[in-house]
C-alpha cells in the first residue's frame, strides 16, 4: 500500500498524493525477468495477454534480475495481426523498499511506435540501483470491440 503525501507532486518518502487513502495500490501481475543471458534460446521473455473492452488496462510488474544490471532491455507490445485492437504503452522506472514501491522516475515513459504498429520502448543501460522493477501501463485505445473481441498481444522483453 502507498504512502500517502501531504500536497501534490514526488516528494522523497512517499509515492502518489493521496491525502485521504482512497485508492489502494492496484493489483498488477508480476512477470519475473528470470531471463539467462548465456543461452541464447533464452534472451527473449514473452508475455502473453489480452484487454477484450475498449479503453481497459492491464496492470503488469516486471521484476528485473541481477543479471539485467548495465545491459540493454527493449520492451515491446504487439497487437494480433488479425485484430482491430490498438494500444499504448507506458514504461515507470520503480524501487521496491521497506514494503513499499515508489516511482523512480516522476514521469512515465511512453513508448514510441515502429513499422506495423509495434510499441516499443528500449532502456540503454539498466540501473538496478535506481529501479528495479518496471511498472508497465498497457491500454486498449481502439473501440473496436465487435470486429476485435479478445484484444489480444505480446509483450517481449529483449
Amino acid at each position: 500500500e502507498s504512502e500517502a503525501c501531504a500536497e501534490a507532486g514526488f516528494q522523497t518518502g512517499c509515492a502518489l498524493h493521496d491525502p485521504v487513502r482512497l485508492y489502494p495500490r492496484p493489483a498488477a501481475e508480476v512477470i519475473r525477468d528470470t531471463r539467462d543471458h548465456r543461452d541464447a534460446g533464452r534472451s527473449e521473455l514473452r508475455h502473453l495477454g489480452a484487454i477484450a473492452s475498449s479503453y481497459g488496462i492491464d496492470l503488469l510488474e516486471v521484476v528485473l534480475g541481477p543479471a539485467e544490471q548495465g545491459r540493454p532491455l527493449t520492451v515491446e507490445l504487439r497487437g494480433s495481426a488479425a485484430g482491430a485492437a490498438e494500444f499504448r504503452l507506458e514504461v515507470w522506472k520503480l524501487i521496491e523498499g521497506d514494503q513499499r514501491i515508489l516511482p523512480a522516475a516522476a514521469v512515465p515513459e511512453r513508448a514510441t511506435v515502429e513499422p506495423g504498429g509495434v510499441l516499443s520502448y528500449t532502456l540503454p543501460e539498466v540501473d538496478t540501483q535506481r529501479y528495479n522493477r518496471l511498472g508497465l501501463i498497457i491500454t486498449r485505445v481502439d473501440n473496436e470491440e465487435r470486429r476485435d473481441r479478445s484484444g489480444s498481444y505480446t509483450l517481449s522483453l529483449h
